[in-house]
């Protein structure tokens, strides 16, 4: 597909999502799907820049951490970073690439910017608290038990990108060209595997965050993860609202390939699920934190897998679950209103937009 085709006419009004007739116009004057350039403009209005948050109490906390601590704060900083470097890039490079509505290619830049931010983040809070930041960084691909975690991950996007460029390359009626189904299922998958990413994967990583900033240590790097916090569960929106208008559309043309994807979805829960627990246990296996354990964590990730696949209209993997064990989280995912301590002001002022579940209750059901 062109970058920009002037000799093809374009009504984006009546566009599929994914693999349309073409590009020329960003049209914003009206659209098919005005949520998403309103989900761009919120992911707008709430950049941040990770300086803006103070890290010099942290970097006397680090000195006075049990050995144990600091592994559990080290080994999920190298994990954030992996996983958003491989954010920071995928999204213009995949679902990007096979959309030309103008409102989804706006928030995907949006998207795309945020996850970048959030690898700068996660840079600016090493150099700060960390004697030797590189060291860590050049560390992060020896760890066997985060690049497993990574390469799962990162599968559904690799074959979408490889389909991608096979179909823009390859001359149709080519053997090793996709079909156009094939195309769709590979889409839907990669979707399906970053609204993992967004609402699964990194509340493990969160929970522990926030459960120092529970015991008075770290408080600044929490606020940074608050932050982050807050913009992936936009972009966690923005996943849930592409699977769902797919599920529910069919003139979007997908909902045959979603029903046969159905058992397989269900399954890349389930395995992301087992994943987190399995790294929750990873991090504790030298001590935990106080209030915080891999038990809880377990039911923790079970009660947010629920969640999610709720989400996008899937039934409940793990029925038994029904309340979240952690019940304070509610306050750093400012899903609940809390009273504002004076320490906190600088965090909580990016209340604007905050980190509700962006999803309309239709979604839910």
């Amino acid at each position: 597909m062109k970058l920009y085709d002037e000799n093809t006419k374009v009504d984006f009004v009546t566009e599929p999502m994914f693999f349309g007739t073409g590009r020329n116009l960003q049209r914003y004057d009206k659209n098919k799907y005005v949520w998403y350039f309103d989900q761009g403009e919120k992911m707008d209005a709430v950049t941040w820049k990770p300086n803006e948050i103070s890290l010099t109490k942290d970097a006397m906390d680090f000195k006075e951490l049990e050995p144990h601590e600091e592994r559990i704060l080290t080994l999920n900083i190298k994990r954030q970073e992996i996983l958003d470097s491989l954010q920071g890039r995928a999204p213009m490079l995949t679902f990007g690439r096979i959309t030309t509505l103008p409102e989804l290619e706006y928030a995907f830049i949006r998207w795309t910017f945020q996850e970048s931010n959030h690898s700068n983040t996660y840079a600016h809070i090493l150099r700060n608290v960390y004697p030797n930041p590189s060291k860590v960084f050049d560390e992060i691909l020896d760890d066997k038990m985060i690049t497993k975690h990574t390469k799962y991950i990162a599968e559904h996007y690799e074959s979408l990108y490889s389909k991608i460029n096979a179909w823009e390359y390859l001359p149709e009626g080519h053997k090793d060209r996709p079909t156009l189904d094939e195309m769709k299922k590979a889409t839907y998958l990669a979707l399906i595997s970053v609204n993992i990413l967004e609402g699964v994967r990194f509340y493990v990583s969160f929970a522990c965050t926030f459960a120092f900033a529970e015991n008075k240590k770290m408080v600044g790097n929490a606020g940074e993860l608050k932050l982050i916090a807050r913009d992936e569960n936009l972009h966690l929106a923005l996943t849930q609202k592409m699977i769902n208008h797919l599920r529910k559309n069919e003139d979007e043309g997908f909902t045959h390939v979603i029903e046969e994807c159905e058992d397989e979805v269900r399954k890349m829960y389930q395995y992301a699920a087992e994943d987190e627990i399995e790294w929750a246990k990873y991090l504790f296996e030298e001590g935990s934190i106080l209030g915080l354990n891999a038990n809880i964590l377990e039911q923790y990730m079970k009660y947010m897998t629920n969640t999610r696949m709720r989400g996008i209209g899937l039934s409940k993997l793990y029925p038994e679950i029904t309340t979240s064990p952690l019940p304070w989280m509610g306050a750093w995912l400012g899903t609940e209103k809390t009273e504002v301590l004076p320490q906190e002001e600088q965090i909580t002022s990016y209340i604007i937009g905050a980190i509700t579940d962006d999803m309309e209750e239709e979604d839910w059901e």
